[in-house]
């Protein structure tokens, strides 16, 4: 009998611990809905929200792509004949694929092709290393001339003769 009277004061005590525990921590959470701690938010809200962000974006980023050197390029691949020479104009970009080609570069230049794969400036005679990115800073008579049958990437503008 004693145990069954300890073992009711054990659940009581037990039901009567939960229900506190319970309402104290209740009470210490706002659960307003719709105030500022906890706001209601409508499928309609986050929809136009996305949309503002969208709208935003593409304005920018339309800003980005169609600033002068923007974040499009675009390489034109074909094939040159030996002996043909691509004269490169400012900001042209440019890889050897295939076939054998040296630099050109006017005695004026100041400065060769920049090869951007290793860092260093290509002067006039040196031979072009395939699948390196060339860049051409100015428009002043810099270029490559072809020693035998290539093919060639180039972005920006250019000349074949």
């Amino acid at each position: 009998m004693k145990g069954k009277i300890s073992f009711s004061i054990n659940l009581v005590l037990i039901i009567i611990i939960i229900m506190l525990l319970s309402t104290g921590f209740s009470a210490g959470v706002n659960y307003d809905a719709g105030s500022s701690t906890d706001p209601v938010v409508t499928q309609s809200y986050v929809e136009g929200r996305i949309n503002a962000l969208s709208a935003s974006f593409d304005e920018k980023l339309s800003v980005v792509e169609n600033k002068p050197g923007g974040s499009q390029v675009a390489f034109n691949v074909f094939e040159v004949k030996n002996g043909q020479t691509v004269m490169l104009e400012e900001n042209s970009l440019f890889i050897l694929r295939s076939g054998d080609a040296v630099a050109i570069i006017n005695a004026n230049a100041g400065g060769g092709l920049s090869d951007l794969t290793t860092g260093l400036d290509i002067i006039s005679g040196e031979t072009i290393i395939k699948n390196h990115l060339l860049l051409t800073p100015r428009t002043d008579g810099r270029g490559i001339q072809f020693n035998s049958d290539g093919w060639v990437m180039i972005s920006g503008g250019y000349k074949v003769q």
